[in-house]
């Protein structure tokens, strides 16, 4: 378990370290490329996998 402080907000968020090895992997060669396309796939995916109540706070935001 890693404990991140954002530096926007004071609010402490917990990942487990296959969480943030997963993400890490956004930023490879061919993920990049894919954005390139407008291809965002892979980061919805992600999102929705591991950070669902952050995603329904965007959406309740627009």
């Amino acid at each position: 378990m890693v404990t991140l402080k954002p530096i926007i907000n004071s609010e402490v968020m917990e990942y487990q370290i296959n969480q943030l090895r997963d993400y890490s992997s956004l930023f490879s060669r061919s993920e990049a490329l894919s954005w390139l396309k407008m291809d965002f796939t892979s980061i919805n995916y992600k999102i929705e996998r591991y950070d669902e109540k952050w995603l329904k706070h965007q959406i309740r935001l627009i």
